[in-house]
Order: C-alpha cells, then sequence, then structure tokens
C-alpha cells in the first residue's frame, strides 16, 4: 500500500504551488515538538447537505412547503439541497487547481481504498452521482477531500 514513487515525488511541492496564495502554508517544524503545541490549517473540500429534519410531528393533511411554525416561520428549504462547502466556495481556484494537480494521487488513494474495503464501494456509489452545479467530486466515489496542512501527530 506505499505511494509509488512517481506520485509521491512531487506531492509536496504540487500542494504548495496550488495553495500559495492561501494561508495554508506548509511549516518547517521540529517532529517530537509538534504534536501538542503546533497549529495547523484544515480545508474540507466537500459537498454536503446540512439541517436535516425528521418531521414526525408535522401535521398530515398541509405540504410541507407550507408548514408555518409556532413563531410564524416558514422552513427555509434551500438548506436542505446540496452544496458546496465553504472552503470550496472560498477557494474555488485553488480548488480547481488541487484537484487537476492531484488527479493520479487522488485515484490512486481511491483504488487503493475500495481494493481495501470493496463492501463500502456500492454504498458510496449511490451518494456522489450528483453533485451541484454538475460537478464531480476528485476522489469519487467519496464526497469530500480534507487537507491538514503542518498537522503532527504520533503517527507522523
Amino acid at each position: 500500500t506505499t505511494m509509488p514513487a512517481h506520485l509521491r515525488e512531487s506531492l509536496e511541492i504540487a500542494i504548495q504551488a496550488c495553495l500559495s496564495d492561501t494561508s495554508a502554508q506548509f511549516k518547517s517544524q521540529e517532529p517530537s515538538s509538534s504534536v501538542e503545541t503546533a497549529s495547523f490549517s484544515s480545508l474540507h473540500f466537500t459537498n454536503q447537505t446540512r439541517y436535516l429534519t425528521h418531521g414526525y410531528d408535522a401535521p398530515k393533511d398541509i405540504h410541507p412547503l407550507y408548514l408555518i411554525n409556532a413563531e410564524g416561520g416558514r422552513m427555509n428549504h434551500s438548506q436542505l439541497l446540496c452544496h458546496p462547502s465553504e472552503d470550496i466556495q472560498k477557494l474555488s481556484g485553488p480548488y480547481a487547481d488541487l484537484k487537476q494537480s492531484l488527479e493520479g494521487v487522488l485515484r490512486w488513494v481511491v483504488e487503493k481504498v475500495l481494493l481495501l474495503h470493496p463492501s463500502v464501494f456500492q454504498e458510496l456509489m449511490a451518494s456522489v452521482d450528483v453533485l451541484p452545479l454538475q460537478d464531480t467530486s476528485p476522489v469519487s466515489p467519496f464526497t469530500s477531500i480534507v487537507f491538514n496542512i503542518n498537522v503532527g501527530t504520533l503517527a507522523h
């Protein structure tokens, strides 16, 4: 499961180049001291659906679009739609660059995960067929990719 050298060799340089205009910058750190004290940047590139409601107590004789709550307000139904994360919206250029630059690496990661966990594949495929604005996930069948820059753990 070791990443091939041709993918691994330019990985850090490609990520640094794509994120050069963002606050997520690589910093040289002492491995032993960084575990507990160092801060790190985390970028969450995901398409998400939030604020789902159950509706168990809703009246059965009225369409959900016409429901009014006890305070007289209506539900914002647009929040139920799948939408890009804040990081995708704010960093659309770097995100596009990362998708293009890391295509081979991301494809390799997906292939390895699916090889190790084949039963998960069918469940995941159903959830990523349609993304907002006809976008595609760079790690399909997964919907998210997270970059933790300068993170230090005992495993690192």
